[in-house]
């Protein structure tokens, strides 16, 4: 990790951290942390959680990206796509951040469509994700894990240029969903882009196991 992103990443959690002490009083003793299919809270914790949720979380985020290297097998190695590795982790930490924000500010009584801003904030995400996404190599962390693809590099490789598309294309159908607000149903076209990836690995694997029995 280099020190600019650790710097970055960093100042973020101080940020959270000082964020979260601030409000904890001015929360109320159960705070929504969960948003269901329909984009309204369906799952409430202490407000202690906001602690976990945000600021630990994104510690955990930072601990990952550092050790998964360490972790990794050594085929399935992160080291072999680390720029992008790095990128990708970068991005997930943007993510939680961006979340924990909106939760607390949620958590805070402030009125606002939070169901829309977390779809568009996820939506992005997927937009971003993807145009990563034919970069990763074989490992346990990132991409499309599916029996077929950590079978094959080369089946690996190809789902994963295929799913780069796939996945920037759901992200866009997602968010303009959210913009014509209609965020309960950006379900769809993430859903569609991680099972057509995941059929495409399958279907790929057999054709080349035909090949070459």
């Amino acid at each position: 990790m280099s020190r600019r992103i650790l710097m970055f990443e960093s100042l973020l959690i101080v940020a959270a951290l000082v964020a979260a002490i601030v409000a904890y009083p001015h929360l109320p003793p159960q705070i929504a942390t969960h948003w269901g299919m329909q984009m309204q809270p369906d799952g409430y914790s202490g407000r202690s959680a906001i602690f976990w949720l945000g600021p630990g979380l994104m510690f955990g985020i930072v601990l990952l990206t550092r050790f998964g290297p360490w972790l990794s097998p050594a085929r399935y190695n992160v080291s072999s796509f680390d720029p992008t590795w790095q990128r990708l982790m970068l991005l997930v930490f943007c993510l939680i951040t961006a979340l924990f924000s909106v939760m607390l500010w949620s958590a805070l009584g402030h009125a606002f469509d939070v169901g829309r801003v977390v779809a568009g904030t996820l939506c992005i995400f997927f937009i971003f994700f993807g145009n990563f996404l034919s970069k990763v190599r074989p490992n346990f962390f990132l991409g499309i894990r599916t029996p077929w693809t950590l079978a094959s590099e080369q089946v690996w490789v190809a789902t994963h240029r295929v799913a780069a598309w796939v996945t920037v294309f759901g992200g866009i159908c997602g968010l303009a969903l959210v913009l014509a607000g209609r965020p309960q149903w950006i379900l769809a076209p993430i859903g569609f882009a991680i099972l057509f990836s995941v059929g495409y690995s399958f279907v790929l694997y057999k054709q080349m196991a035909s090949r070459h029995p």
